[in-house]
C-alpha cells in the first residue's frame, strides 16, 4: 500500500530501503542521517535507482560523502520528507505527505 499525492495527481511513493544505511537504520553514531532512522525512504513509483550514483547513495568521486542527486537515498523520486523513526499508521503517514512536497 503506497502512499498517494493529494490534489488527484496519481503519483505514488512506497518505502523502498534506504541506501546510505543498507536498511540498518543506523550505526553506532546514531541513527541513519538519510532515512531518519527508519532504513526507508519514499520513492515515487515505479522506483528508479539514482542515476548519480547508481543506489549507492554516496558521491562516486568521493564515497564518505552523500550523493548530491539523491541525498543519500539512493533513489531517483525520493519524497522530501523522510519518514519518522517510530512507526506512524498508514492513516498518518498519508495525512502528513498530502500537504503537498
Amino acid at each position: 500500500m503506497g502512499i498517494t499525492t493529494s490534489e488527484g495527481s496519481g503519483i505514488n511513493y512506497e518505502p523502498e530501503t534506504c541506501a546510505w544505511c543498507g536498511g540498518r537504520r543506523g550505526t553506532t553514531e546514531g541513527p541513519c542521517r538519510v532515512c531518519g532512522g527508519k532504513g526507508a525512504v519514499l520513492v515515487r513509483q515505479p522506483a528508479r535507482v539514482c542515476p548519480d550514483c547508481r543506489c549507492t547513495g554516496r558521491r562516486l568521486e568521493a564515497p564518505t560523502e552523500a550523493c548530491t542527486g539523491c541525498g543519500g537515498a539512493g533513489w531517483d523520486g525520493v519524497r522530501g520528507a523522510r519518514l519518522p523513526a517510530r512507526g506512524p499508521s498508514i492513516r498518518e503517514l498519508f495525512e502528513k505527505f498530502r500537504g503537498g512536497r
